[in-house]
């Protein structure tokens, strides 16, 4: 991917956005090798253009590594503002076959033109965590949930009594009817 033309800001950022979709939506179609090298490459090319058209973002979505257990879970700040007001947070998180680049039209885009903070990220068994290091999906949600939590309250115009959650397809089905995943 070449970098943009200073004066085409937008048309760049909603560029590498597609491009980001594309090679996601691509890598998901090859799910029945998990050795096939295109899986990966997908993963990361889908990766590399949505942090491009994050950093043309106005304030820029910010990439996050979240300390969990023995690992980091990646994610994307999505700021209202560049202030520091105390905002409310909504935490996304998505099923199997979703990702936090994908959030961003799934409600963090959304959250933000509402004036809330969003928090976008990947657990156990979801695109980043899968593919950087095969963390399967694990019953025991609420211990991936409570480092997400304790990352956002450091993050700059959190309000700590104004934090929502919101799970997705697989991840939010579970949740919400009380089985495990």
């Amino acid at each position: 991917m070449r970098n943009w033309l200073p004066g085409h800001r937008v048309s760049a950022r909603d560029g590498y956005l597609r491009a980001a979709n594309y090679f996601r939506t691509s890598e998901f179609f090859l799910h029945g090798n998990h050795e096939d090298p295109r899986i990966y490459s997908a993963y990361q090319k889908s990766i590399r253009a949505y942090k491009l058209s994050a950093s043309l973002f106005d304030p820029p979505i910010l990439p996050v590594e979240i300390p969990s257990e023995n690992t980091t879970l990646p994610g994307y700040f999505h700021r209202v503002d560049k202030s520091d007001i105390k905002r409310p947070l909504l935490i996304l998180h998505t099923g199997f076959d979703g990702s936090a680049e994908e959030m961003h039209g799934e409600g963090a885009r959304a959250g933000v033109e509402r004036g809330w903070n969003v928090l976008a990220c990947d657990g156990p068994g979801q695109y980043g965590p899968i593919h950087r290091e095969r963390l399967p999906f694990r019953p025991d949600w609420e211990k991936v949930v409570t480092p997400v939590v304790d990352f956002a309250l450091t993050l700059p115009g959190v309000d700590p009594e104004k934090i929502a959650l919101m799970g997705v397809s697989f991840w939010g089905l579970s949740r919400a009817t009380g089985s495990s995943v």
